[in-house]
């Protein structure tokens, strides 16, 4: 049976539901409770913007605008960002 979390966006006050689909709600409750500590890792197959809303409560267009000014180009090896990663 799938999960849905629901976390609001920090930034905007926005609630969003993030559906843990059924064969990765065994690592979302291994994560919640600490046992897996990477959230990519306890969730592989959801998306970035989705995990990123679980994480740390910033929703993809709260991302987007807090880091508009630092676009990348598809070969970027993120070593021009001084320590910054891509998106």
């Amino acid at each position: 049976m799938k999960v849905t979390a629901k976390h609001a966006c920090l930034a905007h006050n926005v609630q969003h539901e993030v559906e843990i689909p059924a064969e990765m709600v065994a690592g979302y409750k291994m994560w919640t409770e600490g046992k897996i500590p990477f959230v990519q890792d306890a969730l592989p197959l959801l998306p970035a913007g989705e995990r990123e809303i679980l994480l740390t409560g910033t929703c993809q267009a709260a991302w987007d605008e807090m880091f508009a000014d630092e676009e990348c180009d598809e070969d970027c090896d993120a070593s021009s960002h001084e320590g910054k990663m891509c998106r």
